[in-house]
Parts: structure tokens; C-alpha cells; sequence
């Protein structure tokens, strides 16, 4: 019989979310190993693709194992999520994370942001005062925050438009922050975008 560490080793060359799907619920021995927070605290909920450049979503079956079975146990367990658009709804409001402390969203538009966190812009950009004052403060032992925000907004009459100075300046109270802000105006089309 293999003993425990070389299990471990070997399920460490996997992703976390395949180990869990794969074994969680196998046996006792492996539901026990899998069980460690060296494969419960960071999960990534993208499926990479063999160049290794592009991510795609995981499949509705193992989505759905996870958001009934998995998560609702390990819960507790997780400090870091990586989502994707098309599945991001469905696993946070799996379970509760009391312990996140870092929550990436990949491929997200504005109105799922919104919707997730029940922001209301009122026709203006997601930006870093919409950030601390709708969506930070419901993660509150969040400690790392990736994101890539795309708000498009129509412009309804408006005579005048946000600059990327002004986005960027919303941004002042991130620490240790890389942003960048790019704002597009499309006057023809009568929308501008933000990104």
C-alpha cells in the first residue's frame, strides 16, 4: 500500500478542483487526504486548455457536484477562489466562505459584477469608489483582490464624460496596486466603455 505522503505528492502535480472531483468521496482514506487544506484552500474554477493561454469554463456536471456536494464541505476551508463569468453565481452562493481572503473573477462584465454584489452605477463606470463602498466591505477578511472590470454605459444625453484620470484617482485608497484604466467613448454609437 502507498503511504499518505507519496499520495500527497502525486495529487500536488494535479489541479486542487480536479483532486477534489476525482476523489472527494472515494474512500475514507482518500476523502481524509483530500481533505487538507493543501487542496481545499485554493481553488481555481477555470479549465486550461493544453497551450496553457486560454482558460474555459468547467463542465455543468462537475459544476454541479461541486456547488451541491463539495463546496457546502470545504467551504470553510477556502482562502482563495479563482472564477470565471459563467460559473462565478453559482459557486459563491454555493456555500459560505467565512475565510476568503482572496477572490479573482476573470472574464466578468459590469452587469454580472452588479448582480453579484448588488451594485447600482446609475449610468456610471464600475470604479474604485463603487469597489469600497458596494462590493469590498461584504468580503471582509479579503485580503487580495484581482479583477478586470468592463462597464459600458449609454450616454443617455450626457454632455460630459468620465477621463481615465478621474477613474484611475478612484483607485487612490488601493495599496499595493497595480491599475490600469483605459475609457473608450464611442459618441457615433452613443455609449462609452471602460476597461
Amino acid at each position: 500500500m502507498i503511504c499518505d505522503e507519496i499520495l500527497i505528492h502525486i495529487f500536488k502535480k494535479l489541479y486542487n478542483v480536479e483532486v477534489l472531483y476525482s476523489l472527494m468521496g472515494f474512500n475514507q482514506r482518500l476523502n481524509r487526504i483530500v481533505h487538507d487544506t493543501i487542496f481545499t484552500r485554493d481553488l481555481c474554477f477555470l479549465e486550461c486548455l493544453p497551450d496553457n493561454k486560454i482558460s474555459s469554463p468547467l463542465s455543468d456536471l462537475i459544476l454541479d457536484r461541486f456547488c451541491s456536494e463539495i463546496l457546502p464541505e470545504i467551504g470553510h476551508r477556502i482562502k482563495t477562489l479563482h472564477l470565471e463569468r459563467t460559473s462565478m453565481e453559482r459557486i459563491i452562493h454555493a456555500t459560505n466562505y467565512p475565510n476568503l481572503n482572496s477572490l479573482s473573477l476573470c472574464h466578468i462584465d459590469s452587469e454580472v459584477a452588479m448582480s453579484l454584489f448588488d451594485v447600482e452605477c446609475n449610468g456610471r463606470f464600475i470604479d474604485g469608489d463603487t469597489l469600497m463602498k458596494d462590493i469590498i466591505p461584504y468580503m471582509p477578511r479579503l485580503y487580495k483582490f484581482t479583477f478586470n472590470i468592463f462597464s459600458t454605459i449609454k450616454h443617455c444625453d450626457q454632455t460630459n464624460f468620465a477621463l481615465n484620470q478621474h477613474i484611475e484617482k478612484t483607485f487612490e485608497y488601493f495599496h499595493n496596486s497595480e491599475i490600469i484604466t483605459c475609457i473608450d467613448h464611442f459618441q457615433e454609437n452613443g455609449y462609452s466603455q471602460c476597461h
